[in-house]
């Protein structure tokens, strides 16, 4: 961006306020370290005593009454504890910002925060210039570029130096740049010398610096030849802000766990070493690679992977269980990058999967509530529909929306109660534990709990943990946006290097232009109207969208044609504000905001337009974004307008080389000197219009038959078919099934409640999904890995699946499989916890060509359910249906979020499940048994809790027991499962027509 922005007069004013606020900060500063002692010694004497009290002495004071001596002894005692501990603080956190390194955390309960508070404000007042600490904190991807001065010449940007090699500025002058480096699987630090000075002799430099430096997690730099992956280490100052020697690795550049040695005068490096481990306990990868696990396993059939040496360790998102062994040093580090690139992909897309997966959801229910008995809700039959959905669930949000919702809804009542002004925060830094909010000055006051100050960030960094979410929140959306919410503009601009959300509040940015290719500007644009048509918050905004007709269906945002109307409707909503502010010139709409959020004027207006404006509409929407606040806006183009000025935010969009994208951000009240590069995770074109056909198809209420497309493939076994899982052709057929398992099609022996009780006592292995996941009757518990393995092979019985397909479901996504050694391993380990059949068999059976089946001793409980669902709906057995319900324990797949299960299979069970009860409930009502039919209707609810049928069959049930207020009772928990949901938060009318039927009088009131 070229040109200055904004007024000198306010620059003058604003500076003026800073050397206040600074020089308040110097002289309470002062005043507590050297002012403060003077006072005590001059009232209280030195701190140290001539003599110590005798032992006669000290029983004396204690066991007789108290003159007061004692007590101002205390007091005077204790207040130079207290003054030293402070000057403590005082000194780490004017040290780190000296050396613009973070400060020692001192456990000083809580002086630490109030001495980083003073230095904060007094150094960013006379030696920082404004918003250098947010555009340098380590905890964001941020590239703070040097600026030569030059007060007459605007020169072009330099390229953005990324967290590896960053540049910090002092006020009026350069400093030697510091960069900092992660350490990554594999390293050690000669390599890291070598890619980054030049020299891997140059080692002793990386010691020297780090030495003694606290790595987080307890952990402390004291050994030179044990670094562990995740570290930060500095690296020495440079003369000019070129990389040396090879620059910043890419996110593939990982080493190999152990190195053969390295030309170099150090015995410990010439000789074979590991390299950085994160599966050591000590923190260093042993000599051998082998993992920190004991025991062996030796693999069964043609496909052993060879001896495996330790155990599955972790577990979860982000950390799958790895298997580690001898021999397999290749394939332990294609099992780090693996980490790595899943740890990356769980954040693809994660800030608008949970919203478009939970608006999804909405619409689905509407489609379950005009579904008829023994029919399916309409799917996407297409593939590009199918896999979009599949992504988005792949990418559910790594931090807890609860929590983080909560954490917002904190910070916005403690501003509002404290009554200082706004903060100015910009945007929002997000991981999966923590939220940082990123300030472009310090705040007038101290941030509100559960915040604190970031030590060593020169207080412009507040932070807070998250904690305690849900086991539902990966269905949620993370972002709260609520009118009467300090931040309702919230938008993700993209992935840092430090592996989080950087999140910038659109209100803040007033208007916000993306510069760039076409095709970029346009895939982030799209990706950015849909997180905001598809938020659950965003009904607590106006969103006005133009060129993205496609999120019409949505119904949440208004559609314009051209960027004249909306801005004719911007025109309106700034009228309105003018005419209730008045001549209150002074006042800031998201104060108000906060003060009333029910009055919807002073709600926020987002604006988001494919479109590029006009010099002249830019101009005029520039002028309607100046003023009290309230409007904000995201166009394509960085255009110029009629007068000259620029947007005061702009996202100039690159290809990163390997078909993702860069953006730098450049915030004008940062200087043009000072940008931000993220990585936007955006939707292509052809997923943007894929999800679009997702939301139309959604939005129909129409039934299909069983038969059709996509729910052909999923009435029998196998109940799942992976396009990249086929039987290979070359195998003989009767060695292609487990023993005893019958025709492929052919129905399977259907059984009772003696056969189900016998699997159950000889402790067999059963996978049940008809609820939370589990496998049990294992002989060892299984990791959540191994666990998926046997959930994938279970779904595709008695097919089988190949060695590639298992590698492609047990990866991130489909775009990144799991390396084919660890699957054998995982495989090899899984046999193992499983134990042996009654056969004498391994429950995974190796077919030949890397075909996997399971025994027929393993069970699933969703083939027993169908098969026993089945019998009891053609006989019209009671019998057969109550033990197919027995089977049903909550939810199918709960808690369970495998990309790969297909949304079809998990809507056939929903049905099978509802439809199964309801017959149940009719047969017991048929039979004069109303206290069976609401235990029918209640364990379908527990698999689907806004099935309005089973609703109005409990209701029936409760009537006919002769129980009204159960009917009342089954009224209200309809209304409170479907609140969320459904439209309005109204039942479908049968429902409400029932109630009022059975309960004789007029219908009980909504909840709201």
């Amino acid at each position: 961006m070229a040109g200055e922005r904004g007024g000198s007069s306010a620059r003058v004013s604003r500076r003026t306020a800073a050397l206040v606020r600074g020089s308040a900060a110097v002289i309470t500063l002062g005043a507590t370290t050297v002012g403060l002692p003077l006072m005590l010694y001059r009232l209280g004497g030195s701190p140290i005593p001539a003599r110590l009290p005798s032992l006669q002495v000290m029983t004396f004071v204690l066991l007789h009454r108290d003159n007061g001596s004692l007590f101002l002894g205390a007091v005077r005692d204790i207040s130079w504890l207290a003054w030293a501990a402070f000057t403590i603080a005082v000194l780490a956190e004017a040290q780190a910002a000296l050396r613009r390194r973070p400060a020692p955390r001192l456990h000083l309960a809580g002086l630490q925060g109030a001495a980083a508070k003073l230095v904060a404000v007094a150094s960013v007042s006379f030696t920082t210039p404004v918003g250098a600490t947010l555009a340098a904190a380590p905890v964001v991807a941020a590239a703070v570029l040097q600026a030569h001065a030059q007060p007459a010449v605007a020169e072009s940007a330099a390229p953005p130096v990324s967290l590896d090699a960053q540049v910090t500025l002092a006020a009026g002058h350069e400093v030697g740049s510091q960069r900092i480096v992660v350490v990554r699987p594999g390293d050690c630090l000669w390599t890291i010398a070598e890619h980054y000075l030049g020299s891997g002799e140059r080692y002793p430099e990386l010691v020297r610096l780090n030495l003694g430096h606290d790595m987080g997690n307890g952990q402390v730099f004291s050994d030179p030849s044990l670094i562990m992956p995740g570290w930060r280490l500095s690296l020495p100052d440079l003369p000019d802000t070129t990389a040396r020697a090879g620059g910043r690795r890419g996110p593939g550049s990982h080493q190999e766990p152990h190195h053969h040695g390295h030309p170099s005068r150090s015995t410990h490096f010439r000789t074979p070493h590991g390299g950085a481990d994160a599966r050591s306990g000590s923190g260093a990868g042993s000599g051998s690679g082998a993992g920190a696990g004991t025991g062996a396993g030796q693999g069964a059939g043609s496909d052993s992977a060879g001896q495996g040496a330790g155990s599955d360790a972790g577990g979860g998102i982000g950390r799958e269980p790895q298997a580690s062994g001898a021999g397999a040093g290749g394939s332990q580090a294609q099992a780090g990058e693996h980490e790595e690139v899943q740890q990356a992909v769980l954040f693809t897309l994660g800030m608008i999967a949970g919203a478009a997966l939970v608006c999804l959801e909405r619409l689905r229910h509407r489609q379950r509530q005009n579904r008829r008995p023994g029919r399916r809700i309409a799917l996407p039959a297409d593939a590009d529909g199918r896999r979009i959905e599949q992504k988005l669930r792949a990418a559910a949000p790594p931090a807890s929306p609860a929590s983080l919702r909560d954490a917002l809804c904190d910070l916005s009542a403690g501003v509002a109660e404290s009554g200082d002004p706004l903060p100015p925060i910009v945007g929002i830094h997000l991981t999966a534990d923590t939220i940082e909010m990123l300030l472009s000055a310090p705040a007038a006051g101290p941030p509100p709990p559960p915040f604190s100050i970031a030590p060593g960030r020169q207080g412009m960094c507040w932070t807070a943990r998250l904690g305690g979410a849900p086991p539902d929140w990966a269905t949620a959306p993370p972002v709260p946006g609520e009118a009467g919410d300090l931040l309702p503009g919230l938008f993700t601009a993209g992935v840092t290097e430090a592996g989080g959300y950087l999140l910038l509040d659109l209100e803040a940015t007033r208007v916000t232009s993306c510069d760039g290719p076409g095709e970029l500007t346009d895939r982030l644009l799209v990706t950015a109207a849909t997180e905001l048509a598809a938020s659950r918050w965003s009904g607590w905004y106006e969103l006005i969208l133009v060129g993205c007709d496609e999120l019409d269906t949505l119904g949440r945002a208004e559609r314009c044609r051209d960027l004249d109307e909306a801005l004719d409707m911007l025109e309106t909503r700034v009228r309105t504000v003018d005419r209730r502010l008045g001549d209150d010139r002074q006042a800031d709409v998201r104060m108000r905001r906060l003060e009333d959020p029910e009055d919807e004027d002073w709600g926020l207006t987002l604006l988001v337009s494919r479109l590029q404006p006009t010099p002249q509409q830019m101009s005029r929407l520039l002028d309607l974004a100046e003023g009290p606040g309230g409007i904000a806006a995201l166009v394509a183009g960085d255009t110029q307008a009629d007068d000259g000025k620029l947007a005061p935010a702009v996202f100039s969009l690159e290809t990163d080389g390997a078909g993702g994208m860069l953006a730098t951000i450049t915030l004008a009240y940062l200087g043009p000197q000072h940008q931000l590069t993220v990585r936007p995770q955006t939707l292509t074109v052809s997923e943007y219009e894929a999800l679009a056909g997702l939301f139309a198809t959604a939005a129909g209420t129409s039934d299909v038959s069983p038969d059709a497309p996509p729910y052909e493939d999923f009435g029998g076994p196998p109940w799942m078919r992976f396009a990249a899982a086929p039987v290979m052709p070359d195998i003989d057929e009767d060695r292609s099934r487990p023993v005893n398992w019958p025709e492929p099609g052919l129905d399977r022996d259907l059984p009772d409640l003696d056969e189900l009780a016998a699997g159950q006592a000889r402790r067999s292995p059963s996978v049940n999904v008809l609820g939370q996941f589990e496998v049990v009757g294992s002989a060892e518990p299984l990791q959540p890995k191994q666990a998926e393995l046997v959930l994938a092979l279970a779904l595709h019985t008695p097919v089988g699946l190949s060695n590639s397909a298992l590698c492609t479901l047990l990866g991130a996504d489909a775009d990144h499989p799991r390396p084919a050694d660890s699957v054998r391993q995982l495989i090899t380990r899984t046999r193992r916890r499983l134990g042996q059949a009654a056969d004498g068999r391994e429950h995974i059976i190796h077919l030949g060509s890397g075909i996997y089946v399971l025994h027929d001793d393993v069970r699933l409980d969703w083939a027993d359910f169908s098969a026993l669902a089945g019998r009891g709906r053609a006989d019209r057995s009671a019998a057969d249906l109550r033990a197919a319900l027995e089977l049903v324990r909550g939810q199918p797949f709960d808690e369970c979020y495998h990309w790969w299960i297909d949304i079809a299979l998990i809507e056939t069970m929903r049905a099978e499940i509802v439809d199964t009860a309801g017959l149940l409930a009719q047969l017991e009502l048929a039979a004069g048994d109303p206290h069976a039919a609401g235990r029918a209707a209640r364990i379908g609810l527990s698999a689907e809790n806004t099935a309005e049928p089973l609703w109005r069959t409990l209701m029936r049930a409760e009537h006919a027991a002769g129980n009204q207020a159960g009917v009342t009772d089954a009224w209200t928990a309809c209304l409170d499962a479907i609140t969320e949901i459904a439209p309005g938060g109204e039942p479908h009318p049968d429902t409400e027509r029932l109630f009022r039927d059975l309960s004789g009088g007029p219908k009980l009131a909504l909840r709201t």
